[in-house]
């Protein structure tokens, strides 16, 4: 046994040795043969994208501008080459609207060949960002375009620009991501996407095109929108059959707009809210089908709506022009009807009632009758010549009970401004019926304003009160602030975010009869610093907001008492700062400066009221006063005040009181 053992171990070792050799032998060979393989795979992948891209190629040409705007918006004009997409042996080429912001006074196509011809432009989809351009030349030759049922999640994909002289386009390769992006309107692509190749193809391995590559945004529509997913893995391509439906359109020079209902849902959740209507625009398509706060969508053109994202995903391709047929639910009725989308809406615009509402004092005493105390009348406002009385208890309008501010608000927020409308009144334990004529809304400074009677806390306060700096816990940056000595968590304050100059920035501008007036109004300051001597620049508005959210987290205030101050270039960083977060804000007062950027519009979620304070002389007061009458076409509350200039360049304190009024009735309706 031990020799057979021997001698079978001795027969095995080259047996397992001769194995091993044999194994090793054939991984090389194997691992010779994959390396060849996925060369072969590589090659052929190659050779694929290069024979796709010169498919297409002939039809992709490269567009320069000259002259227009140095900048849009806040951002530098784009003036480099980009890129367009013949769709017609007869001239016409598709582009970005991106590329023609600045409005340039001449536009030059070259295509592959090297020819170059001026171009006219023709028309533009403002819904889907394109520009149509003509050109007047021969031999062209027309893009070639996938269907939209072709198109598949995870094919690969091809993004081609021409940024640059010569036959050969610059390219990028990825995969389609998704579909029906950006409400239904786009192609989703992970290949990098840049300014050069806006306007050019999204091509298949076929060479066919999928869609023109434009900037996107869910949230904006301005020429600049969806430019911050620039080189990110994320790019929008809108299908090339959605385009050619509607060239005719475009060819006969008509632009094209994204329709709108003129309707929002009762909460912000957009991806998973449900479809329950909130504010319905007057005259709005949505108003025109009957539509009323509380309906519930069920369907759009037949596609079941159970989320708000779907709603958005049905109306997104749409244009104005276009009739939908919407079924909602009103209790247990179900109601068909038909709207016509429209391009813009009449500026939204509240009924005004003219009163100041009670606010909470802190106490705990409570009033037993629900509703809405009045704590002061505008003179020759609707309120008052409905003979309305301070210490009145408006309990409903119409047939709408009004048991708290935030109902009567929303009621104003729905009524037509010069609607005749019943207040039903509690005085002096009596129910009276008062007829009231209202109006649009109104923004006078009142004269005289009764204070805010806080009643003190009876609980300890582990919060700083009076004046105080501090830093910002995550940030090496200063504030400071003022919170009155009287602060009761029960009785919201209301609260001037202070964008001092830097040359500005001290306590001691914050005088004693700061101090008395903000005491005497239930008002806090927070005064946070700039981080650069020269005043505030645009990257600092992330930083206040947040500050501003920190700040109102620990404190109690009151969101329909929220303005901010700036002076000269910190007024123009406080219009900047309202435009980015308009939610944080109820009020904006610039002395002594503009803003820059879009004209806002007035916006039932957020309304807003502004004050421009201009020293006499200033270079800007004609300018601001334009701005103001500006502001009231478009129905935004807007007041022009112009005061004698100080020689330390505070504001005068007949000119101080009204700006604390003006803030102290922010919460009017």
């Amino acid at each position: 046994m031990k020799r057979n053992f021997h001698m079978a171990s001795t027969l095995e070792r080259p047996t397992v040795c001769g194995s091993l050799v044999m194994l090793l032998t054939f991984c090389c060979l194997w691992s010779t043969a994959n390396v060849r393989a996925d060369d072969s795979l590589l090659e052929l992948e190659e050779q694929s994208i290069k024979a796709a891209v010169a498919a297409v190629s002939p039809s992709t040409v490269r567009i320069r501008t000259i002259g227009g705007k140095d900048r849009i918006g806040k951002s530098i004009a784009a003036t480099g080459p980009t890129t367009g997409l013949i769709l017609s042996s007869d001239g016409y080429i598709i582009s970005s609207s991106y590329n023609f912001a600045a409005e340039p006074s001449s536009i030059l196509v070259e295509l592959f060949d090297g020819r170059q011809f001026v171009a006219t432009h023709v028309a533009d989809d403002g819904s889907r960002m394109l520009t149509l351009l003509k050109i007047e030349a021969e031999g062209l030759i027309p893009a070639t375009a996938a269907t939209k049922d072709s198109v598949r999640v995870g094919q690969s994909a091809i993004t081609v620009g021409r940024a640059y002289q010569g036959p050969r386009p610059n390219i990028s390769y990825g995969i389609v991501s998704a579909l029906n992006r950006v409400w239904g309107k786009a192609i989703q692509v992970d290949a990098k996407v840049s300014p050069v190749n806006y306007g050019g193809p999204l091509i298949d391995m076929s060479g066919r095109v999928l869609g023109l590559l434009v900037p996107l945004s869910m949230d904006k529509q301005d020429e600049t929108a969806g430019v911050e997913w620039y080189d990110s893995g994320i790019g929008f391509a809108v299908p090339l059959e959605d385009i050619l439906k509607v060239l005719p359109r475009l060819q006969a020079g008509e632009t094209l707009h994204r329709g709108l209902l003129g309707m929002n849902f009762k909460d912000n959740n957009r991806l998973l809210g449900e479809p329950v209507v909130g504010l319905v625009r007057i005259e709005s398509p949505a108003d025109h089908a009957g539509i009323k706060e509380g309906d519930r969508l069920v369907s759009i053109n037949d596609l079941p709506i159970e989320r708000q994202s779907q709603a958005f995903q049905a109306l997104g391709p749409l244009y104005a022009g276009e009739e939908v047929t919407i079924r909602y639910k009103r209790g247990d009725e179900t109601i068909d009807a038909n709207a016509t989308l429209v391009d813009e809406l009449l500026p939204y615009e509240s009924a005004y009632l003219g009163i100041l509402p009670a606010r909470p004092n802190g106490s705990d005493q409570t009033n037993a009758d629900t509703g809405v105390p009045v704590r002061f009348v505008f003179p020759d406002s609707p309120a008052a010549k409905a003979e309305l009385k301070r210490g009145d208890i408006i309990t409903a309008i119409g047939e709408e009970q009004a048991s708290s501010t935030d109902e009567l608000r929303s009621i104003l927020t729905k009524t037509k401004p010069d609607a005749t409308v019943t207040l039903t009144v509690l005085r002096n334990g009596k129910k009276l019926k008062l007829e009231c004529e209202l109006t649009g809304f109104q923004s006078e400074i009142p004269s005289s304003l009764p204070n805010s009677l806080i009643a003190p806390s009876e609980d300890k306060l582990d919060v700083e009160l009076g004046r105080f700096t501090a830093k910002v816990e995550d940030a090496d940056r200063e504030y400071w602030a003022y919170v009155p000595e009287l602060y009761n968590p029960d009785a919201p304050m209301g609260l001037i975010v202070w964008l001092q100059p830097s040359e500005l920035y001290t306590e001691r501008s914050f005088s004693k009869e700061w101090v008395a007036t903000l005491e005497q109004r239930g008002i806090c300051v927070l005064a946070p610093k700039p981080m650069k001597d020269s005043g505030w620049t645009p990257e600092e508005t992330e930083f206040v907001a947040k500050l501003i959210n920190d700040f109102t987290a620990k404190y109690s205030v009151d969101p329909s008492r929220v303005c901010l101050l700036g002076s000269e270039q910190a007024g123009t960083f406080a219009y900047l700062l309202y435009s980015k977060h308009r939610e944080l804000f109820t009020g904006v007062v610039m002395a002594n400066s503009l803003p820059t950027g879009q004209m806002i519009q007035n916006d039932p979620e957020y309304p807003v009221s502004f004050l421009l304070l201009d020293a006499a002389g200033s270079p800007v007061t004609q300018l601001a006063q334009r701005l103001v009458e500006v502001f009231h076409k478009v129905k935004v509350p807007a007041v022009f005040e112009e005061y004698k200039p100080t020689e330390t360049k505070q504001l005068p304190e007949e000119t101080l009181q009204k700006f604390f009024r003006w803030a102290d009735s922010l919460d009017r309706m």
